[in-house]
C-alpha cells in the first residue's frame, strides 16, 4: 500500500486471459482471435427438405390417428350389426316371453327364379298403375327362408298372400320345392329327409326351442291350379267369400310358326333324330304331330296326377278318379262350394292377417297389465276382457281363421331374408378373425396364453368341408358353357369342395356348349371313361383328387340339361321336372324365295343372289342358298352322329345297356316321376335333399360350408322386361321368346324378316339338343 504523500504511479493492467487459451501455450494473436462468420442461410431446397419431413411426421401421426378411428368406427359397425341380428335372432329362455311374429310371403308380387342376379332388383322400378314392386327371389332363397322360419323359436306362423293368383307364374319343380318347405314347417313332411324330419339347407338349424306345432295360413282372392297346388300345402287355406276357384287341371300350350314363315317364303330344313323331337316343330307345322301329341298328353297327364295327388293328401281328401274329373268339368266354383267339398278351410270377407295382429297385441296388452296387478285380484275379469276381444274376431272372420293364432308382429320376406344375410356375414366375420387368433397363437405361445386367459380356445381347428353348387340356368350356349366352365375349374381347384352338387334348370341348347361343360366335369375325375368310340378320344388323367358329382333338377333338365347330368353319381328330380329328351335336331334355314312383302309395299324388294360354290359343299351354310342332296345328306350325318354319341354317355353314365337307352330315348320328354321308373333318376327331391346327400355321404362332418356358383354379375338380359313390346309381328315373336328376347324384337317392326335375318347367325347349321321351342329360338338369334 502506497504511504500518504507519495504519488501512485498507475499499474498497467492485464489483458484479459482468453477462454479457449490452453495451458502451456502461447494464447492466441488478438488479431487471428476475430468472431467466425454466420453460417449462410439455407438453400430453398434444404428448407423444401425440412419442410417436407416435418410434413411426413405430422401426416404419419395424423394416419395413425386415423386409422385407429377407422378401425374403431368398423368395430362399432361390426358390435352394433352383431347386437342387432344377435337382438333379432335373440330366443328368451321364458317362452311366454318370447318374440311372436308371422312370416309374411307376397306371392302374389313375388317371381320366383332359379337364378337371380344383381339387377334384378330393378324390376322394383316398374310397378305399373300404383301396383306393388315385384319381388323377386331365387327358389333355393325361399325355401332357405321357410325352413329357417321353421327353426327359428320367434316365429310361431306362416301367412301367404295369393292376391288374386300368382302374377308371375312359378315352374312346376319349384312349386313341388316350395310345397316341401312349407310341409315340413308344419311338421308333417318327412320324404327325403334321410332321417330327419326337418332337414336343413345351406347354414339352417333344426332347434325349435321347444316350441309347439306352428301354422300356416294361405289367404287369396282366387286360385288357379298350379295356385291351389301350393296353397293346398298351408295348414289352413282361406278364400275370399267372393272368390273363385278354377281347378280346370293341367294344360300345355305350344306356338307354331310354319304357316307364317311360308307367308314370307322362309323355308326351314329340319334334321333329327328321335321319333319324338319336337322342338324344332315350331318351323316346320301348323299343330301337333301324332308324336308330339302323345308326348305332351303322357307328360301333361303325369304332372296332373301329382297335383291330384299332392292336394288330397295335403288336405285329406278322399276324392276319386271320378270326383276329380267331375271338379275339372264343373269349371270356376264359389267359395261356398269349395268349402262345401273340403277345399278350403274358410272364406273370410278380407284379408284377416291385420285384424289377427290387432287382436292378440290387444290380447298382449292385457297380459301385461295383468302382470303388473297384485296376484289377489281376480284374474276373471281379465279372462273374460280376453276371450271377448278373441269371440269378436271370431265372429267376423270366423273360428276357423282366429283358432291357434297367436302371432304379434308381422315380418316380411324380404326383411326376414335380409337378416339371414346379414347373420351369415357377421358368422363369416367371426370365423375369419377366429382363424387369424388361431395363426397367431400357432406362432406364440405368449399370444396364445393371453388368447385363452380371455376364454378364446387357441386350439388348432380343422378346415371346414365345402359343398360347391353350380347352377345352370336357361338355355345352354356358349356364354353360359363360359361361365360354367370358368367355375368347374376354379371348383377343381379348391381342396376344401369334396363334392359338387349340379344344379341343372334348363330345357336344353347347343350340343357344343353342352359337351365344353360335360368334359370339364369328366375332369372331376382321377380316370375319366372313353369319351366316345365313335371320336376316339383317349382316356383323360388329372393331377387333382375327384370329387363325386350329384346332380339336382329343378323345373327342367332335358335334351342339353340332362347331357350335362347324365355322368352324375346320384341325380335328384322333383316329380314333376320335365327331363329325357335324349335326341339332337338340327336346322338350315333356306330364305332363297324370300318375300319381304308388307302393307306400304306390294311385291318383294327385288333383291335376287346368286352363288359359286368352290366345292360341293363351300356354300352350304349360306341362307342365301337352296338345300342339295349333298348338302341334306351331310347335314343328316352329323346329327346322326351326335345323337348316336349322346346314347352313348347315357349308357356310359346311368350304366344301361345300348338297347335299354334305345328304349328311353328317341326325344321323348319324362316326368320325374316317370324317368324314376325307367333309371334315366335315381331319388325324387329337390335342392335340399341333393346338398342333404352330399353332406351325408361326401363330407367329415354334416356341418358344412355350401358355396353357390357361379357368381352373381349384372347381365344385359335382367333389363329386357323393362322394354315395351310391339305390334303384329312383334307379338307374335314375343309369345314365344324368353324375355331375353323382347327388346331384340322391338327392331323388327319396321322390317321385320329383313332385321330378323341381318341378326341371325345363318352362316352355319344350328344342331342343339333341347325341347323348348323358345330356347331354339333364342340361341339362334344370339348366334351361339
Amino acid at each position: 500500500m502506497p504511504e500518504v504523500g507519495t504519488s501512485a504511479k498507475p499499474v498497467a493492467s492485464a489483458p484479459p486471459q482468453s477462454t479457449d487459451a490452453v495451458p502451456g501455450k502461447k494464447p492466441p494473436n488478438n488479431a487471428t482471435n476475430k468472431a467466425k462468420p454466420r453460417p449462410p442461410p439455407p438453400s430453398a431446397l434444404r428448407r423444401f427438405a425440412d419442410g417436407a419431413r416435418g410434413l411426413a411426421g405430422r401426416s404419419l401421426r395424423f394416419t395413425g390417428k386415423a386409422a385407429v378411428a377407422v378401425a374403431a368406427v368398423n368395430l362399432a359397425v361390426i358390435y352394433y350389426k352383431s347386437s342387432q341380428v344377435g337382438r333379432f335372432f335373440d330366443v328368451d329362455e321364458d317362452e311366454s316371453r318370447r318374440k311372436k311374429r308371422v312370416l309374411v310371403l307376397p306371392l302374389d308380387n313375388l317371381r320366383v327364379v332359379e337364378r337371380g342376379s344383381p339387377s334384378a332388383d330393378l324390376g322394383r322400378l316398374a310397378g305399373p298403375g300404383g301396383r306393388q314392386p315385384t319381388i323377386t327371389v331365387e327358389c333355393r332363397e325361399l325355401v332357405n327362408a321357410i325352413e329357417e322360419a321353421a327353426a327359428d323359436p320367434n316365429i310361431t306362423s306362416l301367412f301367404a298372400d295369393f292376391g288374386e293368383g300368382v302374377r308371375h307364374p312359378i315352374g312346376h319343380g319349384h312349386l313341388e320345392e316350395i310345397r316341401s318347405a312349407v310341409e315340413r314347417f308344419n311338421g308333417r313332411h318327412g320324404e327325403a329327409s334321410f332321417g330327419n324330419p326337418v332337414f336343413k339347407m345351406a347354414g339352417a338349424t333344426t332347434n325349435t326351442g321347444g316350441a309347439g306345432p306352428k301354422r300356416s295360413y294361405a289367404f287369396g282372392h282366387a286360385f288357379g291350379w298350379a295356385d291351389y297346388y301350393l296353397a293346398s300345402s298351408f295348414g289352413s287355406v282361406h278364400l275370399q267369400a267372393r272368390g273363385t276357384m278354377g281347378l280346370y287341371g293341367a294344360c300345355s300350350t305350344n306356338v307354331f310358326l310354319g304357316p307364317m314363315l311360308d307367308k314370307y317364303g322362309i323355308k326351314v330344313h329340319v334334321f333329327r333324330h328321335g321319333l319324338y323331337k319336337n322342338a324344332p316343330s315350331i318351323f316346320t307345322d301348323s299343330k301337333y304331330s301324332s308324336a308330339h301329341l302323345e308326348n305332351v298328353k303322357s307328360t301333361t297327364s303325369s304332372i296332373d296326377d301329382t297335383i291330384q295327388a299332392a292336394i288330397s293328401s295335403s288336405r285329406d281328401l278322399k276324392f276319386d278318379g271320378v270326383m276329380w274329373k267331375r271338379i275339372k268339368m264343373h269349371g270356376t266354383m264359389s267359395a261356398a262350394n269349395s268349402k262345401e267339398i273340403g277345399l278350403i278351410d274358410a272364406s273370410p270377407v278380407v284379408n284377416p292377417l291385420s285384424s289377427l295382429l290387432k287382436m292378440t297385441k290387444k290380447e298382449a296388452k292385457l297380459e301385461g297389465e295383468k302382470k303388473k296387478t297384485k296376484p289377489s285380484e281376480d284374474e276373471d275379469e281379465e279372462g273374460e276382457k280376453k276371450s271377448k276381444i278373441r269371440v269378436k274376431a271370431e265372429d267376423k272372420f270366423g273360428r276357423e281363421v282366429v283358432d291357434g293364432f297367436v302371432a304379434t308382429e308381422a315380418i316380411s320376406l324380404s326383411q326376414y331374408k335380409n337378416m339371414l344375410a346379414r347373420r351369415e356375414r357377421v358368422e363369416s366375420r367371426s370365423k375369419g378373425i377366429a382363424s387369424r387368433l388361431r395363426k397367431l397363437a400357432e406362432r406364440s405361445t405368449a399370444t396364445a396364453a393371453i388368447l385363452s386367459a380371455f376364454g378364446f380356445d387357441a386350439g388348432g381347428q380343422q378346415k371346414r368341408d365345402k359343398v360347391a353348387v353350380l347352377t345352370i340356368d336357361g338355355a345352354i350356349g356358349s356364354a353360359s358353357a363360359y361361365e360354367s366352365v370358368r367355375s368347374l375349374r376354379e371348383i377343381r381347384e379348391d381342396e376344401s369342395i369334396k363334392c359338387l352338387v349340379l344344379r341343372v334348370n334348363s330345357p336344353g341348347g347347343s350340343v357344343i356348349s353342352s359337351e365344353a361343360i360335360r368334359e370339364e366335369l369328366l375332369l372331376f375325375k382321377k380316370v375319366c371313361a372313353p369319351c366316345s368310340s365313335l371320336l376316339g378320344w383317349p382316356r383323360v388323367l388329372s393331377d387333382m383328387p375327384s370329387k363325386p358329382i350329384v346332380s339336382s333338377m329343378g323345373n327342367a333338365a332335358a335334351s342339353g340339361g340332362y347331357y350335362v347330368s347324365c355322368m352324375a353319381e346320384k341325380i335328384f328330380a322333383n316329380r314333376t321336372t320335365l327331363t329325357g329328351s335324349i335326341g339332337v335336331f338340327g336346322v338350315k334355314v333356306d330364305a332363297t324365295k324370300v318375300r319381304l312383302d308388307d302393307a306400304r309395299c306390294r311385291g318383294d324388294y327385288g333383291v335376287r343372289s346368286d352363288y359359286f360354290p368352290h366345292d360341293n359343299h363351300g356354300a352350304a351354310m349360306s341362307p342365301l342358298v337352296p338345300l342339295t342332296k349333298g348338302m341334306s345328306q351331310n347335314f343328316a350325318r352329323s346329327v346322326k352322329d351326335f345323337y348316336s354319341y349322346f346314347k352313348e354317355i347315357v349308357a356310359d353314365g346311368r350304366r344301361l345297356s345300348a338297347t335299354a337307352v334305345e328304349n328311353v330315348a328317341q326325344g321323348r320328354v319324362w316326368t320325374g316321376g316317370q324317368a324314376q321308373a325307367v333309371r334315366l333318376v335315381d331319388e325324387l327331391g329337390g335342392l335340399a335333399s341333393a346338398i342333404a346327400y352330399a353332406r351325408k355321404a361326401h363330407t367329415r362332418s354334416e356341418d358344412v360350408d355350401v358355396e353357390y356358383w357361379p357368381r352373381k354379375s349384372i347381365r344385359l338380359e335382367d333389363f329386357s322386361e323393362m322394354l315395351s313390346r310391339g305390334t303384329s309381328l312383334q307379338d307374335l315373336f314375343c309369345a314365344c321368346a324368353p324375355p331375353s328376347l323382347v327388346g331384340r324384337v322391338d327392331e323388327y317392326s319396321s322390317d321385320p324378316l329383313g332385321r330378323f335375318f341381318g341378326d341371325l347367325d345363318l352362316n352355319r347349321v344350328h344342331i342343339m339338343a333341347t325341347i323348348d321351342e323358345a330356347a331354339a329360338v333364342n340361341l339362334i338369334l344370339r348366334g351361339e
